[in-house]
């Protein structure tokens, strides 16, 4: 035992460098036997960024171009989503240029181990995070013809831009481009602002705010246009009146002015007229009230003819009989009372009428002994009222002499509706 103890122990460490030598041999072939390489591009992102710094290098230069891996089990088909590649910029110094710094990348999938990368490594540049205010350019297209364009002003007149030093240093000021209208209008309106450099060129830094609202005032030699007259009423007429027409003379008249006073022009209009309280035909002289700009080329004034009428109507009216007329000696009488009466005139009139007795009339003038049918009339109605229908339109009117038996009267007629 005492000479197994002495071999085991002799030349011990390189026993043991042997063994691990062994091991390592092995491990590896066993590796090997799930190995392969992914070569799909994979997106770089960067971590741990400063805030006071903006990164210089382009995103589209941040690619992994193949991953050297070893599948511990069968995973599949892989795509370059499978894999996160990142880079930390915490120890990168923004005034410092370019720097190289690690790649790492990891596998999302269980069961892959990344062994190495192409590239390992990848340079990135970072700037200092700068801001300034710059002007509001206003870059005006072709202006319209026969027109002269005015001084254009921005409101904000400047912006702020915010990115990297480099970049903001040749921030020159932010463009508006304005298009003006062919038709010679006055531009105003809000614009999207571009950074640019002294060559005019877009630059990738923020500005804010973003818009700015630009106004251009664009003078045009005056124009003329003929428009309707359009009277402007005020006020109502009395109950029972209405409006039968309203005649202005002349009824179109010429104006001039700039194109934008008069593009939204549809037609003149008069001085406002008031009809309150007014129940006759109306006769007036008015002025037109144009915009500030617009004036009349040759007529300032127009005639405005108003014509009212009576509100008319029919209306049937219960009205009782009455009989004149008998000589003497003579008793005159009608087994009718009441009959219906329709009338026909002005609204208020016929309101009138309504708030009195309404009496039609038998005439029994020279009638002799004996029964007679004798037609109705309706009288003292006011002037403009006229009897439309009387139903019934004649009642049996009976004389007796008084000195002679009376006759039997006939039965009473029920008036028709």
């Amino acid at each position: 035992m005492r000479g197994l103890a002495a071999f085991l122990v002799r030349n011990w460490p390189l026993k043991i460098a042997a063994l691990a030598l062994a091991t390592l041999l092995y491990t590896g072939l066993a590796l090997s036997q799930g190995a392969d390489v992914f070569r799909e591009r994979i997106p770089i992102f960067p971590e741990n960024q400063p805030e006071d710094a903006v990164l210089l290098t382009p995103l589209s230069e941040l690619v992994v171009t193949s991953v050297n891996y070893v599948a511990t089990r069968d995973v599949g088909t892989l795509s370059a989503d499978d894999f996160r590649a990142t880079i930390d910029l915490s120890g990168v110094d923004p005034a410092g240029g370019p720097e190289s710094v690690p790649v790492r990348v990891r596998s999302l999938v269980p069961g892959i181990v990344v062994s190495s990368v192409v590239p390992q490594r990848v340079q990135v540049e970072l700037d200092p995070l700068v801001e300034r205010t710059v002007p509001v350019m206003v870059d005006l297209g072709p202006p319209p013809v026969n027109s002269e364009v005015g001084t254009p002003t921005a409101d904000p007149a400047a912006v702020t831009v915010a990115g990297a030093q480099s970049v903001v240093e040749q921030v020159v000021g932010a463009r508006a481009t304005v298009p003006l209208d062919p038709n010679g209008l006055d531009f105003g309106s809000d614009v999207q602002l571009i950074p640019v450099d002294r060559d005019g060129r877009e630059l990738q830094v923020d500005v804010s705010p973003q818009k700015a609202r630009i106004t251009v005032p664009v003078t045009t030699p005056l124009r003329q246009r003929t428009l309707p007259v359009n009277p402007v009423m005020t006020g109502n007429v009395p109950s029972g009146i209405r409006i039968e027409s309203i005649d202005v003379t002349p009824s179109v008249v010429t104006v001039e002015g700039d194109a934008d006073d008069l593009a939204t022009l549809t037609a003149a209009d008069t001085v406002p007229i008031s009809l309150s309280g007014v129940s006759e035909d109306l006769d007036r002289e008015v002025a037109l009230a144009l915009p500030e700009r617009v004036r009349p080329v040759e007529v300032v004034s127009v005639r405005v003819v108003v014509r009212l009428e009576a509100v008319t109507d029919t209306r049937s009216f219960g009205a009782a009989i009455r009989v004149v007329g008998g000589a003497p000696g003579m008793s005159v009488s009608t087994a009718t009372t009441r009959v219906l009466v329709a009338l026909f005139g002005p609204v208020s009139l016929l309101d009138e009428v309504g708030n009195r007795p309404l009496l039609a009339t038998a005439d029994a003038v020279e009638l002799g002994p004996g029964q007679h049918e004798v037609r109705l009339q309706v009288t003292d109605l006011p002037s403009g009222v006229s009897v439309a229908d009387i139903s019934p339109p004649t009642v049996i009117v009976t004389v007796v002499d008084l000195g002679s038996p009376s006759p039997t009267p006939p039965a009473a007629a029920t008036p028709s509706p």
